[in-house]
């Protein structure tokens, strides 16, 4: 018989979606140092946008995105919790509101 024990806290899914919310400030007030707080040196995103077209590749390429729109004051997100181990969250997050489009789907993989 399998245990049934819950390896990940509840705490953890909260400290991911901080994690995220750090991300959506970001976009906000086109902060890197906030984008900073919010990934691993190592991580990547992929999303889709409303229109279909597919975006991937690190976090980083969100200075080009700061560069050209500045902050997306008028952005509302929500982030959820996809699946999550002791190492990695995936994350899935919506938004409204960005400069460049009127609204795309997001999923993350945070390192925590």
């Amino acid at each position: 018989m399998t245990s049934n024990a819950k390896p990940i806290p509840t705490a953890e899914y909260d400290a991911v979606i901080a994690a995220a919310q750090h991300y959506f400030d970001s976009l906000k007030k086109a902060d890197r140092g906030l984008l900073e707080d919010a990934f691993h040196e190592d991580a990547t995103m992929t999303g889709w946008f409303l229109n279909g077209t597919l975006s991937k590749g690190s976090y980083r390429d969100l200075y080009g995105y700061y560069e050209a729109y500045g902050p997306a004051v008028d952005i509302k997100a929500r982030a959820d919790v996809i699946g999550m181990t002791p190492t990695t969250a995936v994350v899935r997050a919506e938004m409204e509101g960005t400069p460049d489009n009127p609204g795309w789907i997001l999923e993350m993989v945070l390192q925590v």
